[in-house]
């Protein structure tokens, strides 16, 4: 396994609590690239970046990710630690054609305005180091909404990849607070002309909206317990970015139900994970 650390201007994870927790750090924390793994060339490559939401770790999609690799959908390559300062710590190296990439943010509860921002460094090193042209994104939760403004702030960006795909998966667009969970799960009721009430962030995209990249194509996943949420992010909240998009993108949405359609285990969800296959690889089998 080939490792290297690259300081640019953001730091690693602390130990987990338990045996067990640590275990599953260790296992879902390295890299599956060897070195001597032929190195396909980055014209060739469409990394994912998989974005945690507040408060995530390695654990957060690190078994998703496993899952894929298992399946075939492509290898984990590369992990990069976001410190706290900007600076990036990167371990391994991109070669393969459909790389995923494992971003952690050291500092895991800052804003949605920080977390784009970084988004912005990530996709500069992958330009300026790699080449890479096009990357797809893959956020839970807070990390969705990052993802969204990181689009509306930097589309015509020349020293970063494009965008082609974006998937969200629970991700809070009409909430006052998306960070940690509230007493009450914000629930602003959707009509056919959209929110009847709006927070200060929708209000943002709505501003921003015409700075998405013009051939995105979005896929918006929300969870249902049966009662309108998935226990954190209501239906309404997470759906509700269907009209800031209409109309601009090609956009499409799937709530998903039972058991694990809560909202810390959407990404632990088989329908989940099939959805993310056909939306981003499955024409490329």
């Amino acid at each position: 396994m080939t490792k290297r650390l690259l300081k640019m201007g953001l730091l690693g994870l602390g130990a987990g609590a338990s045996f067990i927790v640590g275990n599953k750090f260790r296992r879902y924390g390295h890299v599956s690239i060897d070195a001597s793994d032929p190195i396909v060339p980055s014209d060739k490559m469409i990394p994912t970046l998989f974005i945690h939401g507040y408060g995530g770790n390695r654990l957060s999609f690190g078994p998703m990710i496993s899952r894929f690799e298992r399946d075939g959908y492509g290898r984990k390559d590369m992990v990069i630690i976001v410190d706290i300062d900007g600076s990036l710590h990167v371990e391994g190296q991109l070669k393969s054609a459909q790389p995923f990439i494992q971003i952690l943010f050291k500092n895991d509860i800052a804003s949605v305005e920080k977390q784009s921002a970084w988004l912005y460094h990530i996709m500069q090193f992958l330009f300026g180091a790699y080449g890479i042209k096009q990357v797809d994104f893959v956020g839970h939760s807070m990390g969705g909404v990052s993802i969204l403004r990181y689009l509306t702030e930097c589309r015509d960006a020349l020293d970063a990849p494009v965008v082609a795909h974006a998937i969200s998966i629970g991700a809070p667009y009409n909430d006052h607070n998306v960070a940690q969970t509230t007493p009450q799960i914000e629930d602003l009721l959707l009509t056919d002309a959209g929110p009847i009430e709006t927070t200060p962030l929708y209000r943002y995209f709505e501003k921003t909206m015409r700075h998405l990249p013009k051939n995105l194509q979005f896929l918006n996943i929300a969870g249902d317990l049966k009662d309108g949420n998935d226990g954190a992010v209501s239906v309404n909240s997470a759906l509700s970015l269907r009209y800031l998009v209409q109309n601009q993108l090609n956009y499409h949405e799937l709530i998903v139900s039972g058991r694990k359609a809560a909202h810390r285990l959407l990404h632990e969800n088989q329908r989940v994970d099939d959805s993310i296959y056909t939306f981003l690889w499955k024409k490329h089998k």
